[in-house]
């Protein structure tokens, strides 16, 4: 469970990086 949150966090970032990029 705790690998799947960190990849969920993981996946968040790299929608908010594309986003502000």
């Amino acid at each position: 469970m705790l690998g799947c949150l960190t990849l969920s966090i993981e996946l968040r970032m790299a929608i908010l990086r594309s986003l502000l990029a």
